[in-house]
């Protein structure tokens, strides 16, 4: 009986058969009740079936991907590497094309303004080459986008010898301002847009946050996306 209470304890677990193993990650958020959050040793892999999942906050109808959210006070450095078949159905099902995306969230306030940082596979339906960029908007502020180099991620070999993706997402907070990141090896760190200055604010928000990952897709068939080495870093004022 012990050995098999041993096996069992070894298994990687899902938000809807236990707790949330690992604290750091925060609160499955998932609006629809469609998602699957399976928790490993500092990892966690969310999928959504085919269908339309964002964080639009221009439609509250889609506001729905399926996230972990925790609190951020102050300063801080956050990060994450992202792995995952950014490939989508070659169908179009939907009015803006098919895409899939896996983003790194910072909200705040009571009107939140969401900064979304992703790797993305196509763009307007069109497997054209990757599109990383970070977008932020809400809160009635102004919407921002801007591109990262496109070589801004790695291929590697997933399970069953698959093709996948593989990069490092991070925003950094000083006082009410964000700088967004994204790398390839977690080592060199891009800043987005062309000609911008490397490290220079892209978005504003106000008052406490809260951090963490989701799954964004926009397509005809299943998408899945593993996250791990998070790291949330509190940062010393004016440094």
């Amino acid at each position: 009986m012990r050995a098999i209470f041993l096996s069992l304890a070894l298994l990687p677990l899902t938000a809807s058969a236990a707790a949330n193993p690992e604290p750091e990650w925060g609160a499955p958020i998932d609006p629809d009740k469609v998602g699957k959050f399976t928790f490993g040793k500092g990892s966690v892999t969310i999928e959504v079936p085919a269908g339309v999942h964002l964080l639009s906050t221009q439609d509250k109808k889609k506001f729905n991907a399926p996230r972990l959210l925790r609190s951020a006070k102050g300063d801080f450095d956050v990060q994450v590497r992202v792995r995952g078949e950014f490939r989508p159905s070659p169908r179009k099902p939907y009015k803006h094309g098919n895409a899939a995306g896996a983003l790194l969230v910072v909200g705040g306030g009571k009107s939140p303004r969401v900064l979304r940082v992703l790797l993305h596979g196509t763009h307007n339906g069109e497997e054209t080459g990757p599109f990383h960029y970070v977008v932020g908007s809400g809160g009635g502020g102004p919407t921002v986008s801007a591109f990262f180099p496109r070589d801004a991620h790695r291929v590697v070999k997933g399970r069953g010898g698959k093709e996948e993706w593989e990069g490092y997402l991070k925003v950094e907070r000083r006082g009410d301002e964000l700088r967004a990141y994204i790398s390839p090896d977690g080592q060199k760190w891009s800043a987005p847009g062309e000609g911008r200055k490397k490290g220079a604010a892209l978005y504003k928000i106000a008052g406490d946050a809260r951090v963490g990952v989701a799954a964004m897709s926009l397509s005809a068939e299943k998408f899945k996306v593993t996250f791990d080495q998070f790291k949330l870093t509190p940062l010393k004022a004016g440094k």
